[in-house]
């Protein structure tokens, strides 16, 4: 049910206090809900996104050109859900162990601990089943996919909780402090309409996205001098994005028997055979089919170093046996310690300092792009199947370009999971190391990211988080 300002006053302590209301928040509120306990579900925002709460997540990136970060993050029921493209697809199992250069970046959990919980977020996200992803004959290459979600998770179950008896629905209530006493936390203090109130309860878990969760524990750690996140080292670090740039273009054969899906996009990934040779991260290849106009010009242009080539091509695209496309990539960062985020001098209307994102591209994270598209470029070649031309700014010392998509929103890292304090902030089961009762659910316990946009695998680890919450209540 909603609750009001002089409600939230009046209630008796809760069982469960979660922070935000996108995905993780919400999956967390309908898992918890069939315990019988008492949930409240805070939301910083109201019921759709507004100028005034936008304005909260206003912040400065220091390093390579992004999207503003109070454009690229919504504050608001049903947190980013209410602008994303409902693209969905789990982490691979080769992204849950350590790579070459990922700096302690292995999971403390593996691809089998979230599996079973793929089927209960297919249901959340209304998904049918998922397709095969067969390995490219001759090549260290599979075909990968993904599936498209239309669930905005506000306005699909907003219904159900705002109905709820077991489940409170507070808007417009902004959390400003996580007070502790060293060892528990004790309660929260929150900003209601300008007033501020403390609200308590036996456990609380922290949900409010890849860039909000470092930036409240950062403040409220300061505030509490430290009592709060006790080895406080990768607190904000290791920030990730899926850097998302075109590469080339591609002139193809149909008897190259690429999959195609309804967005008319095949997709191509390295195998782990080929990320363990190459020491590559994981890559997702993106080819997309050209209209006519772009594939006529591709052809021109392999005509002015391969004419004869170029002369084939045309013919075979004419009799419809080939096609053009440009092709793109989303992969995996590599997780550094300096990407990270920060408080700044400036604090909001609310005194929370506002964040500085500090978060660079540079030719190290060009590798596995280059590479993964180098070996699509040569299977294709040597099986006579089309020809790949990659940008130049890929294989040379040019930096990213900066009029690109760049970033896909997908902001993860900064309290990441890990087996020990001095590795990461939360444990295997995303408790906060030192705090008995104070969990963090969202991309931001991402050790690492694998290709895979973030929010299944946010929901997948919502249901677990939940799972255990309620095993350590008798629930």
């Amino acid at each position: 049910m909603k609750v009001s300002a002089e409600q939230l006053a009046e209630a008796l302590p809760f069982d469960y206090c979660i922070v935000g209301s996108g995905p993780a928040g919400i999956t967390l509120a309908l898992a918890l809900e069939a315990t019988g306990k008492r949930i409240l579900l805070i939301e910083g925002g109201g019921e759709s996104p507004s100028d005034a709460s936008q304005e909260l997540y206003r912040g400065e990136v220091v390093g390579h050109a992004y999207r503003p970060l109070d454009t690229c993050r919504i504050r608001a029921f049903g947190g980013s859900s209410n602008g994303w493209g409902g693209w969905c697809r789990p982490l691979d199992a080769v992204d849950f162990t350590e790579k070459p250069g990922l700096a302690d970046g292995g999971w403390p959990i593996g691809h089998s601990d979230l599996a079973p919980y793929a089927a209960r977020a297919d249901e959340l996200f209304k998904l049918g089943p998922a397709e095969d992803e067969p390995a490219l004959a001759g090549a260290l290459l599979k075909q990968s996919s993904f599936r498209y979600s239309t669930v905005n998770f506000g306005q699909k179950y907003k219904e159900r909780l705002f109905a709820s008896a077991n489940v409170a629905v507070a808007l417009n209530t902004s959390l400003v402090a996580i007070l502790t006493d060293g060892t528990a936390v004790t309660g929260l203090r929150v900003d209601v309409g300008g007033m501020r109130r403390t609200l308590t309860a036996r456990c609380y878990i922290l949900a409010t996205g890849g860039i909000e969760n470092s930036r409240l524990l950062l403040w409220s750690n300061q505030l509490a001098h430290g009592a709060l996140i006790k080895q406080p080292a990768t607190l904000g670090r290791y920030w990730m994005e899926h850097p998302h740039f075109t590469l080339g273009e591609i002139l193809l054969k149909r008897r190259a028997g690429l999959n195609f899906d309804e967005k008319s996009v095949g997709f191509v990934s390295p195998t782990p055979e080929l990320m363990a040779r190459k020491q590559l991260l994981n890559c997702g290849l993106r080819i997309i089919r050209s209209d006519d106009a772009e594939t006529l010009a591709s052809i021109r242009r392999l005509a002015r170093v391969a004419p004869h080539l170029a002369s084939t091509i045309l013919r075979d695209y004419r009799q419809g046996r080939s096609y053009g496309a440009v092709l793109r990539a989303s992969w995996e960062q590599y997780p550094r310690a300096q990407s990270r985020v920060a408080l700044a001098r400036e604090k909001d209307r609310l005194g929370i300092p506002r964040v500085i994102l500090y978060w660079t591209l540079d030719n190290g994270d060009k590798r596995t792009a280059l590479e993964s598209a180098r070996h699509l470029g040569r299977y294709i070649a040597d099986l006579d199947l089309g020809r790949l031309r990659l940008d130049r700014w890929l294989s040379n010392t040019d930096p990213f370009p900066t009029n690109d998509e760049v970033g896909g929103c997908h902001h993860m890292g900064g309290t990441r999971m890990a087996r020990t304090p001095e590795q990461g902030i939360v444990d295997r089961d995303c408790k906060v190391f030192g705090q008995r009762n104070l969990y963090i659910a969202g991309s931001s316990v991402f050790p690492s990211s694998g290709f895979a946009n973030p929010t299944y695998t946010i929901v997948q680890l919502a249901l677990r988080l939940a799972e255990h919450l309620a095993r350590l209540s008798g629930g």
